[in-house]
């Protein structure tokens, strides 16, 4: 039953049963090797299986998390037991040693089979080179060379290890004990070479041998999604610009926290500014276009408004799709935790209303959508404990809305400290961070989200309320509550300059951009347009500038001086 989500879980764990099954009649009921029939099980069902897996992409995490935590046991007990041989520190089998003849023997071993490897490749290679997409020498040498030994020889050894010692526990059969300890000794160094030396040069023999080079055609394809995403950043930014909450950001900030926007042209913010907007909602960048004047680094955006004034009246005003979520997921969100089912003008009607407590539950769940769009838009940072502590208010104030109190989630946003920063200012010579302007610009981070998160749940609330039903005295009061809850965040804020304020702000829309700059390489991925491996660098690349944001303690950023210079 493909369509039912509890069929896949039934046969992820169908693939579990049946390794276990096939190793315990191989190995109990007909005495053979159980590695080996699971290794063949696992071969055939990836081989002749997998069009009748429901939910490929749940097997496969699935299983890829049990072989990582397996092959970790596997490593970990086959490192002790090899590492007790090699040290000759057994007690139960004192008379067993590997000597310096044997450490000889391993690398000469180590060198053959390398060499008995490149012959079978070489052997084979007139029958590969016609197989599938066929193959060349350069490949033929890398298939060769890497051939890493590990997980199978060391579970055979260990088994094998096993059995002898169960067989000679009565102190017999010692010569095939110490027979064992050298073979595992070998295996368990062969693994360990192949890691150490193999599995280290790869990558550059790789790259030596040309393999790792993408053909012009793909870099052209990669240099082509670039500039899509990019152009779509150019697109989010603007959008976060003509907003009033980020009318003030500093683009000087912005080009060192956004390698991506670092090079931004005048003429690019003019395309993005006529995609996104309408003529009369661009005179609401006027000031932040006003403040740019980059003359050294990239094109001067001073004249973007005189360009705009000879815009068409009828520019088509659009929206960017990518900067916010659609608005009926805030509405499932609410829906889904209020477990309110009709409309709010329809229950407000009924014969019985909304009591005052509904409203402000029903208020609480809005605020909570509105931090979780917040999160989805890349504003607010789970890591950073502001998501955390935000919520953890909203839990305090329904507490406090159970008992008959009114909406007080201010008083509570505060109580959920920073523990890594805590943690860093306890080591504070060692790190040398200014744990109190990181908590400040936190707070100020924390209090603006607060702000936002209450207007613009404000402003569903009385769409929900107020089309052809005048808002009743339950709405009007929470709203004011909610307005007062307001008042006093932005009476916490007034403790910060307007420069602390901007320079927040600026980073907040950084978060923003790199944010969204990780969600479009990753649709990429997704789309299969672009491969993870080539994804990852600039996955990379996105995280070490967001984690420089957050430990960012610089007050001028370069070129912001000339910015400011420009402004006055």
């Amino acid at each position: 039953k493909r369509l039912k989500r509890d069929e896949n879980i039934t046969q992820v764990a169908a693939t579990i049963t049946m390794a276990y099954l096939c190793y315990f009649v191989a190995d109990v009921a007909w005495g053979t090797s159980g590695v080996i029939a699971v290794v063949t099980m696992g071969v055939l069902s990836k081989s002749f299986g997998s069009p009748f897996v429901n939910d490929n992409k749940l097997m496969e995490d699935f299983w890829s998390i049990i072989e990582f935590l397996l092959n970790t046991v596997l490593f970990s007990l086959g490192g002790l037991v090899w590492g007790s041989i090699i040290s000759n520190e057994d007690e139960e089998y004192p008379e067993r040693e590997f000597t310096a003849k044997d450490w000889g023997y391993l690398f000469a071993l180590y060198i053959f089979l390398t060499l008995i490897r490149f012959g079978l490749f070489i052997v084979f290679f007139p029958i590969t080179k016609r197989l599938g997409l066929s193959s060349n020498w350069k490949e033929l040498a890398f298939q060769s060379y890497g051939g890493l030994r590990g997980a199978v020889g060391i579970s055979l050894a260990i088994y094998l290890d096993i059995v002898v010692k169960r067989n000679s526990s009565n102190g017999t059969n010692l010569e095939f004990v110490l027979q064992t300890n050298k073979l595992f000794g070998y295996i368990g160094g062969i693994a360990f070479l192949t890691l150490t030396i193999n599995g280290t040069l790869a990558g550059p023999f790789l790259n030596y041998l040309g393999l790792a080079d993408a053909s012009d055609t793909r870099k052209r394809m990669l240099k082509t999604y670039r500039t899509n995403y990019r152009r779509k950043l150019i697109d989010s930014f603007v959008g976060l610009i003509a907003e009033n909450r980020f009318s003030k950001v500093s683009f000087a900030v912005v080009r060192h926290h956004v390698p991506v926007l670092r090079d931004l042209k005048r003429r690019e913010v003019v395309e993005a500014v006529r995609c996104v907007h309408s003529k009369e909602k661009l005179e609401s960048i006027q000031e932040a276009a006003e403040i740019s004047n980059h003359s050294n680094e990239a094109d001067d955006f001073s004249s973007i408004l005189t360009f705009l004034d000879k815009l068409d009246d009828n520019v088509a005003s659009k929206s960017s799709t990518f900067l916010v979520p659609a608005k009926e997921n805030l509405m499932s969100l609410r829906d889904s935790a209020s477990g309110y089912r009709l409309s709010m003008k329809d229950v407000a009607r009924g014969p019985q209303g909304m009591k005052t407590s509904d409203v402000r539950r029903l208020f609480i769940e809005l605020l909570r959508a509105q931090y979780q769009e917040q999160q989805e838009a890349g504003e607010l940072s789970a890591r950073e404990f502001i998501l955390l502590a935000l919520s953890e208010s909203l839990e305090w104030a329904t507490e406090t809305i159970d008992r008959g109190g009114p909406v007080n989630d201010w008083d509570y946003v505060f109580l959920t400290g920073y523990p890594a920063i805590n943690i860093v200012g306890l080591c504070h010579p060692i790190f040398k961070v200014d744990t109190g302007m990181a908590k400040d610009r936190l707070d100020l981070e924390k209090c603006l989200a607060f702000i936002q998160a209450h207007t613009e749940a404000q402003k569903v609330l009385k769409q929900e309320f107020n089309d052809d039903y005048v808002l009743g005295e339950s709405e009007r009061l929470v709203i004011a509550e909610s307005e007062g809850e307001v008042a006093k965040a932005e009476e916490f804020t007034q403790q910060f300059s307007q420069e602390e304020i901007e320079l927040v702000i600026s980073h907040k829309v950084c978060k923003i951009l790199l944010n969204q700059q990780s969600l479009l390489i990753e649709e990429l991925v997704e789309k299969g347009l672009v491969k993870e491996q080539e994804a990852s660098e600039s996955m990379e690349e996105v995280q070490e500038n967001l984690t420089l944001i957050g430990h960012c303690s610089q007050i001028i950023h370069p070129g912001e001086e000339e910015e400011t210079r420009n402004s006055d």
